[in-house]
């Protein structure tokens, strides 16, 4: 009865912003987007993608919608269909000015190096964000020194790794300073775990590469590091 009512009123809401917002497509797709994540959390797949599919019908050139289903995907293991997810995103992206092409080249390359596929073109990609979008950025270079590590390139694993954990490190101290200003004590809790999360993967992929090198301690150090943190790929933490 319970889950009759929430799709009742979604439908309802629906209807209303249809007729009364200018922008109606948007917001019935991110109110689908927001079922589905919920749905997601709660474990339930199939209901996330059945919300997703509804709002990608509202709203198709909307990234996010591809984004989580890519990420769906990906906890399932159809490493294929979550890459299909991406490329959709980066066709969006490259039709759109007001979007960051890059950060789309760098999730499908991210996305290849997770189901440890096609990994030459998730290189393309990377190399590809990081000349479109200029200068340095932890994510692209964390995403570049992975797939490399996975390639058996550790050299410029290295490079690329060290350099993105120095830098992740600067943000995430920056970071934690400025969550210090927020007054809603639940979102400075929300941050702080992006935060952590994002440094904790980046150590983990440290780890992993000295574990391959035989430097045993590092290796130790930066793995451990990176689970306190809360790497935890069943929780997609990765």
């Amino acid at each position: 009865m319970k889950k009759l009512f929430y799709v009742v009123l979604l439908v309802a809401m629906a209807i209303l912003v249809y007729y009364y917002t200018p922008h109606a497509p948007h917001e019935i797709a991110n109110w689908y987007h927001a079922a589905a994540l919920e749905a997601h959390l709660a474990g339930n797949s199939d209901a996330a993608m059945n919300f997703l599919e509804q709002g990608v019908a509202w709203s198709p050139e909307q990234p996010d919608l591809y984004a989580t289903r890519s990420e769906i995907y990906q906890r399932m293991g159809r490493h294929k269909d979550a890459i299909r997810e991406q490329d959709r995103i980066v066709e969006i992206c490259r039709a759109s000015p007001s979007l960051s092409l890059g950060r789309a080249l760098n999730g499908r390359a991210y996305c290849r190096a997770l189901g440890e596929i096609e990994l030459n073109e998730g290189l393309e990609d990377v190399q590809q964000a990081i000349e479109f979008e200029g200068g340095e950025s932890a994510f692209y270079l964390d995403t570049r020194g992975y797939l490399y590590y996975l390639l058996g390139d550790l050299d410029l694993a290295e490079r690329d790794l060290v350099r993105a954990k120095d830098l992740a490190e600067e943000m995430y101290h920056i970071g934690l300073i400025e969550i210090e200003q927020t007054t809603y004590a639940g979102l400075r809790e929300k941050q702080r775990t992006q935060y952590d999360h994002f440094l904790a993967v980046i150590y983990h992929h440290l780890g992993l590469l000295y574990q391959r090198q035989d430097r045993t301690e590092l290796a130790d150090r930066y793995l451990s590091r990176g689970d306190e943190l809360g790497y935890d790929p069943e929780r997609g933490v990765w």
